[in-house]
C-alpha cells in the first residue's frame, strides 16, 4: 500500500523556511575555500596559527613581563596562575549550581594541562625541544600544544552537548537537531570544497615537480581532477541530504502525520537511495576508467576506500524516513479500523 495516496501540489510541497539563506551561505563558504587554495594561501600556517591562538600570544606577553624586571615577573606569574585556573573556576561555578557531571572532571584535567602548556609557551626553547623529532620549529610545537588543549575543550563541549540531547524535551531537541544539521552541512562543504580541492592542487604540484619538462601530462591532470570529484562527491551529496532532513523536520514539527511530512520523508528516502548508489558506483567507475587509460597516466591511484561516514549518515537518514512513512501508514490503517 502506498502511503502517498494523495498528490502533493507545488504549494503543498514540504519546505524549510531558511533554506535559501543557508544555501547562499554554504555557496559563499565553498567559494571562500576554493579561493583560498587558488590564491596559494599557506593553509598550513593558518592551521598552525589557529591552534596556537591565544596560548602562544599570551605566552609571549607573559615572557615579556617576566623579562621586564622583578615586578613584571611577579605580575607574569600571577597572570599565568590565574589563566591556568580558569577551568577550575568554571568547575566550582558548575558545582555551586549543583549540576556537576562526570565530564566536568575534564575541566580539572584541562587546568593541569594548561599549567604545562603555558609554561612551554613562555619558554619557546623548551617548547621546541619537548617534542623531539616530531617538531622542528616553534610554530609546529605551538600547534601541537594548542591542539592538545583544544582537543580537551572540544571533548568536553561534545559530551555536554550529548548530555543535553539525551535530557532535552522535544522542542529543545528539535532546535539542537537543526543546529547539528547546519553544522554537518558546514563540515561537508569544507570537506568537499576545501580539503579535497586542496588535495587536488597539491597532487597537481607534485605531478609537475616530478615530471619537469614532460609535455604529456594532460591526461593525468584530467584523472587527478576526476579523482578529486569522486572523493568530494559523497560530501557534496550529503549536503542535499541535510537539507532534505531539515525540510522533513520542519514538516514534522507542524504535524507528524500530515501528508507534507510523509512527502518529505519519501523525498528524503529517494534522495538517500540515489546518494548511496552514486557514491558506490562513482568509485567503481573511476577505477575502471583509470584502468582503460592506465598506459597514458603518470600517476595511478586506485580508489579502494569506502566513504563509511557518508554511507552511515545516509543510511541513518534513510532508516528515519522509512520509520516515519511506516508510522503514517499504521496510523491511517488504525483510523480506518476505528
Amino acid at each position: 500500500m502506498n502511503v502517498l495516496n494523495e498528490t502533493t501540489s507545488e504549494a503543498d510541497k514540504p519546505s524549510y523556511p531558511r533554506e535559501k539563506i543557508a544555501v547562499v551561505l554554504l555557496l559563499v563558504l565553498a567559494s571562500a575555500c576554493v579561493t583560498v587554495f587558488l590564491l596559494g594561501v599557506n593553509t598550513a600556517e593558518i592551521f598552525f596559527a589557529a591552534f596556537a591562538f591565544p596560548f602562544a600570544h599570551i605566552g609571549r606577553f607573559l615572557r615579556f613581563l617576566s623579562l621586564s624586571g622583578g615586578i613584571g615577573n611577579i605580575f607574569a606569574i600571577a597572570l599565568y596562575v590565574i589563566f591556568c585556573l580558569i577551568p577550575v573556576a568554571a568547575f566550582f561555578i558548575i558545582r555551586k549550581k549543583g549540576k556537576i557531571e562526570y565530564e566536568d572532571a575534564l575541566l580539572l584535567f584541562l587546568s593541569a594541562l594548561l599549567f604545562y602548556v603555558m609554561f612551554l609557551m613562555v619558554n619557546p626553547g623548551l617548547a621546541v625541544g619537548f617534542t623531539g623529532r616530531v617538531a622542528g620549529d616553534m610554530s609546529m610545537a605551538q600547534m601541537i600544544l594548542g591542539g592538545t588543549v583544544y582537543s580537551i575543550i572540544l571533548s568536553y563541549i561534545l559530551i555536554r552537548i550529548l548530555r543535553r540531547f539525551i535530557k532535552a524535551h522535544t522542542a529543545s531537541l528539535e532546535v539542537y537537531t537543526v543546529i547539528l544539521l547546519h553544522f554537518l552541512s558546514v563540515l561537508f562543504t569544507v570537506s568537499a570544497f576545501g580539503v579535497s580541492f586542496g588535495g587536488m592542487l597539491e597532487s597537481f604540484e607534485t605531478l609537475r615537480a616530478e615530471n619537469i619538462g614532460n609535455m604529456g601530462l594532460g591526461t593525468t591532470y584530467v584523472f587527478i581532477t576526476i579523482r578529486y570529484a569522486v572523493t568530494a562527491l559523497p560530501n557534496a551529496l550529503n549536503i542535499a541530504v541535510v537539507f532534505a532532513a531539515l525540510r522533513l523536520l520542519s514538516a514534522f514539527k507542524v504535524d507528524p502525520y500530515s501528508q507534507n511530512t510523509v512527502a518529505a520523508a519519501e523525498g528524503m528516502s529517494r534522495m538517500c537511495g540515489v546518494v548511496l548508489v552514486i557514491t558506490v558506483l562513482s568509485v567503481t567507475a573511476f577505477n575502471v576508467l583509470q584502468l582503460i587509460f592506465a598506459s597514458r597516466l603518470f600517476v595511478i591511484n586506485t580508489q579502494l576506500h569506502f566513504p563509511v561516514v557518508s554511507v552511515l549518515f545516509v543510511l541513518g537518514a534513510l532508516l528515519l524516513t522509512r520509520y516515519i512513512a511506516q508510522n503514517k501508514q499504521i496510523k491511517d490503517e488504525n483510523d480506518r479500523f476505528v
